[in-house]
């Protein structure tokens, strides 16, 4: 979860503020999710307390060409990684940064690619029209972004507290280990200010240990003539009886 997101829980348990801030930031109309292999797109989402009390879901209700989709998913299964919603058993959050005066400029007549440090887009272009000595009409650029992977707090506690309390009902992964009849508590309620503490040692024990999990990764590509550097704006197709 990106700091500007973690520091906006201002609740007094966590868990509650974490699901305001899933409403606020979770799937919207518009999104992308990739399920079972597929990409779709998110038409509702809200979220509902899930069977397990205190645990919440998101209800989704998605498209594919003709096909629809409604699925129930826990919250903290959901991941974004910039681009489309992944669910699955993620026990992480992805910071993705934008690289300033960075691009990737890509030749696609001819496949050459060239990183180049510039103050725009336009003049990325022209650094790379040097490079490539090529007489292609346009080249794409790219924004160039850095990704970080840290693990999260929040969902880690909420895929462990689901597990247990799943237990009554012979589902998940603890449903066969937990048989005594002394009962297992989940963990208590915490303060925000407990979960931001146990984020940052959380992340600061994980980036002594890994060194950091970062990448680079490409934003979408835009066209730009390689006559006046400008953007090349794609017309629209229309039905000329319209």
């Amino acid at each position: 979860m990106s700091e500007h997101i973690r520091w906006a829980m201002d609740t007094t348990h966590f868990m509650a503020g974490d699901m305001c801030l899933r409403e606020v930031f979770g799937p919207m109309k518009g999104d992308t999710l990739n399920y079972a292999g597929e990409d779709w797109t998110i038409e509702k989402c809200y979220i509902v307390e899930s069977m397990a009390k205190g645990m919440f879901d998101y209800r989704i209700v998605a498209t594919n060409e003709n096909r629809g989709l409604r699925v129930v998913v826990p919250v903290e299964d959901m991941t974004n990684n910039g681009w489309s919603w992944f669910v699955g058993k993620f026990s992480f959050e992805l910071d993705i940064q934008e690289e300033p005066g960075l691009f990737h400029v890509v030749d696609p007549f001819f496949q050459n690619t060239f990183d180049v440090r510039a103050p725009d887009e336009a003049h990325a272009v022209a650094k790379a029209q040097t490079v490539f000595s090529s007489d292609s009409p346009y080249l794409l650029v790219h924004k160039i972004y850095r990704v970080s992977a840290v693990p999260s707090a929040s969902k880690i506690i909420s895929q462990l507290n689901r597990a247990i309390k799943a237990v009554p009902y012979g589902k998940g992964p603890l449903s066969d280990c937990i048989n005594h009849p002394d009962p297992i508590s989940t963990m208590s309620p915490k303060s925000t200010a407990d979960l931001n503490r146990f984020q940052k040692d959380i992340e600061n024990l994980f980036h002594d240990f890994t060194g950091g999990t970062t990448w680079s990764t490409l934003g979408e590509g835009r066209m730009f003539s390689t006559d006046d550097f400008q953007i090349i704006e794609l017309c629209a197709e229309t039905d000329g009886a319209v």
